[in-house]
């Protein structure tokens, strides 16, 4: 996979702030589900700039996993990104939280989430170009046992696929139309409360910094209470 060249793309992309609508605000004692974001492979904290700068402006409570994918699982990531989790919930007080993840990092909640202990514990996904049908690049790349899980029909994304249709964990997955790193239907994951938006005009990294992308993603996380829909939507 080429993600740090188009990770770089999109950084260097000028980035237009959402405006997004205001979201509800509990008035009782229970705090409100912060969020953690998890990078894609080669990646860091920073390609999140964007989204943290507008989830902040509306009141959450937002932190980013930091990992290295280099000489690990894919298993023993989930159990570092479940620790990171549990400790966010510790420190807020929440007993929620959502999950945002782009490329591999969807991949890598995925994971987690078949898990026991993040069982009840998540109340919304939002993956962005992320391969749960493979990438077409993965298969180019090295054989690091992470980047061999990632390539089009692998056991470790049948089996996740097969686990996570049963996650009863509401579920929003974008696609990109020039996404050329996990093109299309490939991003897509096997959830059961699953609605999928489709973005023009940008590409892999370039959900990371899309106006519309952003906007979707926090009034999400503010829609936590509601019921999600399905279909595939299209956003200009």
């Amino acid at each position: 996979m080429l993600e740090a060249a188009a990770v770089a793309t999109g950084l260097a992309a000028p980035v237009s702030e959402a405006d997004p609508p205001p979201g509800p605000r509990r008035t009782h004692g229970e705090p409100e589900a912060p969020v953690l974001l998890v990078h894609g492979l080669g990646a860091s904290q920073r390609c999140w700039s964007a989204v943290q700068r507008a989830l902040r402006a509306d009141g959450r409570t937002v932190e980013a996993f930091r990992y290295s994918p280099w000489g690990v699982s894919l298993g023993e990531l989930a159990e570092q990104l479940t620790e990171a989790a549990e400790n966010l919930l510790a420190a807020t007080g929440a007993s929620r939280l959502h999950l945002v993840g782009h490329s591999m990092g969807g991949v890598l909640i995925a994971q987690a989430l078949i898990g026991p202990r993040l069982a009840g514990r998540v109340d919304l996904v939002v993956t962005l170009g992320s391969p749960f049908g493979g990438s077409p690049w993965a298969a180019l790349w090295p054989g690091r046992s992470v980047v061999r899980a990632l390539r089009p029909g692998s056991p470790v994304l049948h089996d996740l696929a097969a686990a996570t249709a049963s996650v009863g964990v509401r579920w929003l997955a974008f696609t990109a139309t020039f996404d050329l790193i996990v093109p299309g239907h490939r991003a897509l994951p096997a959830a059961s409360q699953l609605t999928a938006i489709t973005v023009d005009g940008v590409g892999h990294s370039g959900m990371l910094v899309d106006r519309s992308v952003i906007s979707h993603i926090v009034a999400a996380v503010a829609a936590s209470s509601d019921t999600p829909g399905h279909g595939h939507l299209r956003a200009a």
